[in-house]
């Protein structure tokens, strides 16, 4: 009889993490769509490039390309990201709710990441928010950007590379 309480017990405890897993969900989501009108976006497009003019060309022979991601703060810990692939013209365009619909007004941290290669294609300093030193404002209305990146220093590491934990 004490077994079938305890699973009866564990049973319950189950059901209301699950109920608390779903509505903490939708809260959240809520507030990223409907925060401060932070749900509605605005069309972003431009082209990643380096400092000469040319393009990041980020099509790796073995597939993938390469992205783009803007995070916008929120309230507390909260935040929005927006991505877009990289297109072979070094091109590209940001989605965050839906393909193509843009990102939220504000100002977004910014960086890019390049297809996994055994020699980086970009400096790695770009592949992290905190040391990227990238930042646009997304204002109402199409809003067109271009990023400009360094090549990556002959005998550089890939970030990829690192044990986790062991960033720069």
């Amino acid at each position: 009889m004490q077994n079938a309480e305890c699973r009866m017990q564990n049973s319950k405890q189950a059901a209301w993490r699950l109920a608390f897993c779903i509505l903490h969900s939708a809260f959240c989501l809520g507030l990223i769509a409907g925060c401060g009108g932070k749900g509605k976006t605005h069309p972003v497009f431009g082209k990643v490039q380096f400092a000469d003019g040319s393009p990041l060309r980020p099509n790796h022979p073995k597939g993938g390309k390469g992205k783009v991601i803007f995070e916008l703060k929120l309230e507390g810990p909260a935040a929005v990201a927006s991505r877009g692939e990289i297109q072979e013209d070094g091109t590209f365009t940001l989605s965050t709710f839906q393909p193509g619909d843009g990102a939220p007004e504000g100002t977004h941290k910014v960086l890019v990441v390049p297809p996994l290669d055994k020699d980086p294609l970009i400096d790695p300093k770009f592949q992290r928010f905190e040391t990227s030193g990238l930042e646009f404002t997304v204002a109402p209305g199409k809003n067109e950007i271009t990023i400009t990146v360094e090549k990556a220093p002959p005998g550089t590491k890939s970030l990829f590379d690192e044990p986790p934990g062991k960033g720069k």
